[in-house]
């Protein structure tokens, strides 16, 4: 904690190389949760496949299997009952009513439906092709490791925009504070003081998450607020990034 009040009061620039490395921090851990979390679904996708292929389509007509009209169910893991996927498999027919359609994804001989909130988007097979029954859990597993490095790259900027944008605002609270207080700060004290309050408070936020429970942005606003205010209410008179 020292080595945190130290970096505040004589450290050097904004705070951003923190914010940057707990934005790498936090998108390399829910990278692995879904990497994690994916890998646990592969076989129910599996389970899927089993109950659909093989699917060999000619000339954009499903062939084969025929005269099958079925709901697919899923088994996400020992220990849950089965329940029933938005996906519906019909090869008696061509084409369907889309107007009572509930949300999922319907295939029919020639064509595969996309039913969400009130919205259906239509797709025909074209050409032949066959897709054979088989064992595809290794193939969904390396999809779930795509989706989770696509998704750090992806967090990675995010977070460390989000970030910065609140040590920037924190950073006028933080001003106001000074001055119920009657203490100076620059820019740079303030910045640091809110990157650092921003990274301890949502630092909180995920491990509290770990627990299922969940935390308010209004609540980690509130003891960004109390961590700045007790910070500047017991620091020194002034705060002068020129002397060290």
């Amino acid at each position: 904690m020292q080595h945190i009040v130290n970096y505040i009061l004589r450290g050097k620039g904004y705070g951003l190389c923190r914010l940057l490395l707990f934005s790498v921090v936090l998108s390399l851990f829910f990278s692995i949760v879904i990497k994690r979390f994916g890998n646990n679904y592969a076989p129910a996708l599996q389970n899927v496949a089993q109950q659909i292929l093989p699917i060999k389509v000619t000339d954009g007509i499903i062939a084969e299997p025929e005269g099958i009209d079925r709901t697919i169910q899923v088994q996400l893991s020992e220990n849950l009952p089965e329940f029933t996927f938005p996906l519906y498999f019909n090869t008696t027919v061509d084409s369907l009513d889309t107007q009572n359609l509930q949300p999922g994804i319907y295939i029919t001989r020639r064509t595969v439906y996309s039913v969400s909130n009130d919205k259906v988007e239509t797709k025909g097979f074209s050409g032949s092709f066959e897709i054979p029954q088989g064992d595809y859990t290794p193939f969904f597993k390396s999809i779930v490791t795509y989706v989770a490095i696509f998704c750090f790259l992806i967090m990675i900027p995010s977070f460390f925009v989000l970030f910065s944008f609140l040590s920037f605002v924190f950073s006028f609270t933080a001003l106001i504070l000074l001055k119920i207080f009657g203490k100076q700060g620059g820019f740079d004290f303030r910045m640091r003081l809110s990157s650092c309050s921003v990274i301890l408070m949502y630092g909180l936020k995920y491990l509290i998450a770990l627990t299922a429970a969940n935390i308010s942005f209004l609540f980690i606003a509130i003891l960004i607020l109390i961590f700045q205010g007790i910070f500047i209410y017991k620091g020194p008179l002034r705060i002068d990034e020129r002397i060290r």
